[in-house]
Protein backbone atom coordinates (compact mmCIF):
# COMPACT_ATOMS: atom_id res chain seq x y z
CA UNK A 1 0.00 0.00 0.00
CA UNK A 2 2.76 2.44 0.90
CA UNK A 3 4.62 1.83 -2.41
CA UNK A 4 1.37 2.41 -4.31
CA UNK A 5 0.86 5.80 -2.63
CA UNK A 6 4.48 6.76 -3.27
CA UNK A 7 4.08 5.84 -6.94
CA UNK A 8 1.01 8.08 -7.22
CA UNK A 9 2.88 11.01 -5.63
CA UNK A 10 5.90 10.39 -7.88
CA UNK A 11 3.74 10.33 -11.02
CA UNK A 12 1.93 13.52 -10.01
CA UNK A 13 5.24 15.24 -9.33
CA UNK A 14 6.56 14.02 -12.69
CA UNK A 15 3.55 15.54 -14.47
CA UNK A 16 3.87 18.85 -12.60
CA UNK A 17 7.60 19.02 -13.36
CA UNK A 18 6.95 18.30 -17.03
CA UNK A 19 4.34 21.07 -17.24
CA UNK A 20 6.77 23.52 -15.61
CA UNK A 21 9.60 22.62 -18.00
CA UNK A 22 7.85 22.39 -21.37
CA UNK A 23 7.18 25.45 -23.53
CA UNK A 24 3.51 26.26 -22.81
CA UNK A 25 3.10 27.79 -26.28
CA UNK A 26 3.10 24.20 -27.56
CA UNK A 27 -0.21 23.49 -25.78
CA UNK A 28 -3.72 23.99 -27.15
CA UNK A 29 -4.20 26.93 -24.76
CA UNK A 30 -1.69 29.13 -26.57
CA UNK A 31 -4.05 30.27 -29.34
CA UNK A 32 -6.64 31.47 -26.82
CA UNK A 33 -4.01 33.27 -24.74
CA UNK A 34 -2.25 34.80 -27.74
CA UNK A 35 -5.55 36.27 -28.95
CA UNK A 36 -5.83 38.41 -25.80
CA UNK A 37 -3.27 41.05 -26.81
CA UNK A 38 -0.86 42.25 -29.46
CA UNK A 39 2.02 40.56 -27.63
CA UNK A 40 1.11 37.89 -25.07
CA UNK A 41 3.79 36.20 -23.01
CA UNK A 42 3.37 33.45 -20.45
CA UNK A 43 5.12 34.49 -17.26
CA UNK A 44 4.52 31.35 -15.23
CA UNK A 45 2.27 28.40 -14.63
CA UNK A 46 1.34 27.12 -11.21
CA UNK A 47 0.27 23.55 -10.69
CA UNK A 48 -0.48 21.65 -7.49
CA UNK A 49 0.55 18.01 -7.92
CA UNK A 50 -2.07 16.94 -5.35
CA UNK A 51 -4.75 18.21 -7.75
CA UNK A 52 -3.76 15.83 -10.53
CA UNK A 53 -6.14 12.89 -10.92
CA UNK A 54 -4.61 9.62 -12.11
CA UNK A 55 -6.61 6.86 -13.76
CA UNK A 56 -4.35 4.03 -14.89
CA UNK A 57 -2.06 5.48 -17.55
CA UNK A 58 -4.26 8.57 -18.00
CA UNK A 59 -4.33 11.78 -15.98
CA UNK A 60 -6.03 15.16 -15.78
CA UNK A 61 -5.73 18.30 -13.72
CA UNK A 62 -5.79 22.07 -13.57
CA UNK A 63 -3.20 24.80 -13.39
CA UNK A 64 -3.08 28.58 -13.24
CA UNK A 65 -1.40 30.37 -16.09
CA UNK A 66 -0.01 33.88 -15.56
CA UNK A 67 0.39 36.11 -18.60
CA UNK A 68 1.64 39.56 -19.56
CA UNK A 69 -0.55 41.28 -22.11
CA UNK A 70 1.07 44.03 -24.15
CA UNK A 71 -0.90 46.30 -26.44
CA UNK A 72 0.89 48.44 -29.02
CA UNK A 73 4.31 48.12 -30.56
CA UNK A 74 6.53 48.65 -27.52
CA UNK A 75 6.50 49.64 -23.86
CA UNK A 76 6.93 53.37 -24.63
CA UNK A 77 3.90 53.62 -26.90
CA UNK A 78 1.95 50.66 -25.67
CA UNK A 79 0.34 49.41 -22.51
CA UNK A 80 1.20 46.24 -20.58
CA UNK A 81 -0.90 44.51 -17.97
CA UNK A 82 -0.99 41.08 -16.42
CA UNK A 83 -3.69 38.53 -15.76
CA UNK A 84 -4.16 34.91 -14.77
CA UNK A 85 -6.46 32.18 -16.01
CA UNK A 86 -7.44 28.68 -15.02
CA UNK A 87 -6.43 25.96 -17.47
CA UNK A 88 -7.28 22.26 -17.64
CA UNK A 89 -5.22 19.48 -19.13
CA UNK A 90 -5.46 15.77 -19.79
CA UNK A 91 -2.92 13.27 -20.99
CA UNK A 92 -1.32 9.88 -20.64
CA UNK A 93 1.99 8.22 -19.89
CA UNK A 94 3.89 6.83 -22.88
CA UNK A 95 5.83 3.55 -22.99
CA UNK A 96 8.83 5.22 -21.30
CA UNK A 97 6.55 6.40 -18.44
CA UNK A 98 6.88 10.02 -19.60
CA UNK A 99 3.83 12.30 -19.45
CA UNK A 100 2.24 13.35 -22.73
CA UNK A 101 -0.32 16.18 -22.76
CA UNK A 102 -3.16 15.26 -25.13
CA UNK A 103 -5.45 18.22 -24.57
CA UNK A 104 -5.45 21.54 -22.76
CA UNK A 105 -7.96 24.33 -22.54
CA UNK A 106 -8.02 27.69 -20.79
CA UNK A 107 -10.96 29.71 -19.51
CA UNK A 108 -10.43 33.30 -20.66
CA UNK A 109 -14.09 34.31 -20.18
CA UNK A 110 -13.15 36.65 -17.30
CA UNK A 111 -11.10 38.70 -19.77
CA UNK A 112 -14.16 39.32 -21.93
CA UNK A 113 -16.70 39.74 -19.12
CA UNK A 114 -18.32 43.13 -18.71
CA UNK A 115 -17.34 45.02 -15.61
CA UNK A 116 -20.48 44.83 -13.45
CA UNK A 117 -19.42 47.88 -11.43
CA UNK A 118 -19.53 50.19 -14.49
Amino acid sequence: MRNSQANVVDRRTLIASYLNEVDPTEFDIWADLDALSTHTTIDDIEIDPAGIVLSGENFEGVFNVYVSLQYGTDNEEGFTTSDSFLARFSGHFDEANSPVIDKSEVDTSSFYADDEDS
